[in-house]
């Protein structure tokens, strides 16, 4: 079953067609803003921090 996961993963990433889903959860609803907008804002910034590039993909055992 792993092996399988490791190949469906390296597919997704090849073919660029991976989703991240990002889940925040707490204890107190008041806690967190109810709209998500700083995580765009967080990664905008990391972004140009790193000057717009990503690096290459790699092949899997490289």
């Amino acid at each position: 079953m792993w092996e399988f996961y490791l190949a469906v993963s390296e597919m997704a990433f090849r073919e660029r067609a991976m989703m991240v889903m990002q889940i925040q959860l707490a204890k107190r609803q008041g806690v967190v803003p109810i709209t998500r907008d700083y995580l765009a804002r967080e990664e905008a910034r990391l972004r140009a921090l790193e000057g717009g590039q990503r690096p290459p993909l790699r092949l899997a055992g490289e």
